[in-house]
C-alpha cells in the first residue's frame, strides 16, 4: 500500500500540483480507494471523493465548486460523467481499461511511472486533507473542509469506542462518504 501510493503520489506531483491543490476522485471501493486516499494525503493534495450514484449535472456542479487542478477517475465512471469531466478542463488521470478517452488523459499505471519526489514532511496536521460534500437535497451540495487532524482523531476514537476484530473486518459504508 505505501509503494503504491507514494508512486500515485509522486505521479500526482508530476503533474505540477503542490500542497493543497484539490484532486477531484471518482472512484468505487475497495483497495484502489484506499491507495488514492493515502497518495493524496502523502504530499498534502486535498481530496475531494464524488460520489458515483450523482447525475452527470450533480458532479458538474461539485467539480465547478472544488475547481479540482486534477481528476482521477475509475475507468468504469467515465461514460457516465464524461461531459462533466470535459468540462472541467483539468488532466484526467483514468484508473483501469476503458475505450473512447480523449489522448490527453493519463493512464494510471503510465502516471506511476513518470512520478517524482515530494516532501512529505512538509504537511502539516492542521491543512486541509478533504472536501466532502453534503448531499444538496435542499439547495446546492456545500463541501465541508476536513483537516488531517480531524480524520486521525476520527480513527482514534474509532478503535477507541469500538471493539475492533484482529482479522479484516467489512467496510460498508462508500469510502466517498467517509
Amino acid at each position: 500500500l505505501d509503494r503504491e501510493a507514494t508512486a500515485l503520489a509522486g505521479g500526482l506531483a508530476s503533474l505540477g500540483l503542490s500542497r493543497g491543490d484539490a484532486v477531484a476522485t471518482i472512484v468505487a471501493n475497495g483497495a484502489a480507494a484506499v491507495e488514492t486516499l493515502f497518495a493524496l494525503a502523502k504530499p498534502g493534495f486535498v481530496g475531494v471523493p464524488i460520489n458515483y450514484g450523482l447525475t452527470p449535472a450533480e458532479v458538474g456542479v461539485i467539480l465547478g465548486d472544488c475547481r479540482p487542478k486534477v481528476i482521477l477517475a475509475d475507468a468504469e465512471f467515465i461514460a457516465s460523467f464524461r461531459q462533466p469531466i470535459l468540462t472541467a478542463g483539468v488532466p484526467v488521470v483514468v484508473r483501469g481499461e476503458g475505450g473512447g478517452h480523449p489522448g490527453h488523459w493519463i493512464g494510471l499505471d503510465a502516471l506511476k511511472a513518470d512520478g517524482r519526489p515530494f516532501d512529505a514532511d512538509a504537511v502539516s496536521p492542521d491543512e486541509i486533507r478533504t472536501i466532502r460534500y453534503t448531499s444538496g437535497t435542499t439547495a446546492l451540495p456545500k463541501g465541508c473542509l476536513g483537516t488531517h487532524c480531524q480524520i486521525l482523531s476520527s480513527i482514534a476514537n474509532f478503535f477507541e469506542d469500538l471493539d475492533v476484530p484482529e482479522a479484516p473486518f467489512l467496510q460498508l459504508l462508500p469510502m466517498f462518504s467517509g
